[in-house]
Parts: structure tokens; sequence; C-alpha cells
């Protein structure tokens, strides 16, 4: 049995529907479950103890899905989020996917347009009334 969690059945890895990462869950001998990122999980048996608080795996080429062992290093958690803060520092222009208006995003609109990608919200519109009138063209095309 795992050394780190030799207290717990080990259930996984099993993959995430909302962004496809890898997660583990784990039930303790006495009944409370848990449930920890494959890639944590990995961590943990190649260095034979669980992680501290504030400590987190960070993906060396920033695929989440990709959790090879050479890709994975742990880092602080403040230095770990310092790091990925500084993706979107300048403001970019995106083009409305209904009236191809460009306008300019901030870095923090980025950073939203950025994790609605992730849950497969993909496209950018200019106003309400644009992402509604796309949204009708989407209905009456199905």
């Amino acid at each position: 049995m795992d050394s780190v969690y030799e207290r717990y059945k080990v259930y996984g890895p099993y993959v995430r529907k909302q962004d496809g990462r890898k997660i583990m869950r784990l039930k303790h001998i006495y009944g409370h479950n848990l449930t920890i990122a494959y890639a944590r999980y990995l961590m943990e048996q190649k260095i034979g103890r669980q992680l501290i608080e504030d400590e987190q795996v960070h993906h060396k080429d920033g695929d989440l899905t990709n959790d090879a062992l050479d890709n994975l290093t742990i880092v602080l958690g403040s230095d770990h989020t310092r790091g990925h803060a500084t993706k979107y520092t300048e403001s970019e222009t995106v083009e409305c996917a209904w009236c191809h208006v460009g306008v300019i995003l901030t870095p923090l609109q980025l950073r939203k347009r950025h994790g609605n990608r992730n849950r497969n919200k993909g496209n950018f519109f200019c106003s309400k009334s644009c992402a509604g009138s796309f949204g009708k063209q989407v209905q009456l095309d199905e």
C-alpha cells in the first residue's frame, strides 16, 4: 500500500469533466473522504510525504493535463500565484464574435476571458445585445 496514504483506500485517477484534469479520490479507514489533484498525489508519492499547506505542484509546460513527473515541480503557493499572475500584464484587442468590432480588454478582463475559455465559453461579445443575437442565431440554426 502507498506509504503516504496508507490509511486510505485509493480510487482513480478520474478525469474531471469541467477541465479534463485528473483527480484522486481517497477514502480514510474511519470513513471520511478526500479528493486531491492527481499531480499532487504523484508528487507526494515521489517525495514520500504529504505536501505542506503552502506547497503546490506546478506544471512546467503549462499543460494542466500533462501529469508526467518530469513536467511537475513543487513551488511555494505565493511564488506559484505570482508566476501565473504575470501572464496578463498588458491590454489586448479582441474581436466581438457577432459584430466583429475590436474591443480593448484590460488585464483583469483577459484573466476572466481565459477562465471562460477553460470552461468552454470561448466566444467574446462586446455587449449583451451581441451575445443575445448570437445565441438566438445558434438556436435557430439547430
